[in-house]
């Protein structure tokens, strides 16, 4: 069941990409927390992540999402030491992460978009933040996303449920 709902789950995906004029892009997916009917759909275009949620049951749903800007430590943060503990950090979580990072537009949170409470959005479990004005030896702060979980737990059982979901329908 699991390896026909994420070949399903790729197929939408790559639809979706298609249809928002995008190329053949890395894209991954993802159950959502403890289930096979729900799934996060992440790929990337133009240094930016694409996240959605797609609803597999007898029809395909798509669950519009949104986007985070990709980590490019050089462009991000170039005022960094190269070899900083927090640069060292970085390069690490990025290993970690399978080069998953998104970084906001206040640049001090870096952010796993693989993984997040709600599916369709690009709200990390975990993260770091950087501080530029911390000394070389000093590491990153690690960061849990972990806040307001009734108000996220009620978005994933809307997404279960369907609520602003729309069906799919395949064009060549």
């Amino acid at each position: 069941m699991g390896v026909v709902q994420k070949n399903r789950a790729e197929e939408a995906g790559k639809y979706l990409a298609k249809m928002r004029g995008h190329g053949d892009t890395k894209l991954t997916v993802k159950p959502s927390l403890g289930n096979l009917l729900l799934w996060k759909v992440i790929y990337e275009e133009n240094n930016f992540y694409h996240v959605d949620a797609v609803r597999l049951l007898l029809e395909t749903e798509h669950c519009q999402g949104t986007t985070i800007k990709k980590l490019n430590t050089f462009l991000d943060f170039d005022k960094l030491s190269k070899d900083s503990q927090q640069y060292k950090d970085i390069k690490r979580f990025n290993w970690f992460s399978q080069g998953y990072l998104g970084v906001g537009e206040d640049k001090t949170i870096i952010t796993d978009v693989r993984y997040s409470a709600v599916p369709n959005e690009v709200d990390g479990l975990w993260g770091i933040k950087i501080n530029p004005s911390k000394s070389k030896n000093d590491h990153v702060e690690w960061v849990v996303n972990r806040a307001d979980y009734n108000t996220k737990w009620k978005k994933f059982i809307d997404l279960i449920k369907g609520k602003g979901c729309k069906r799919i329908l395949y064009k060549n």
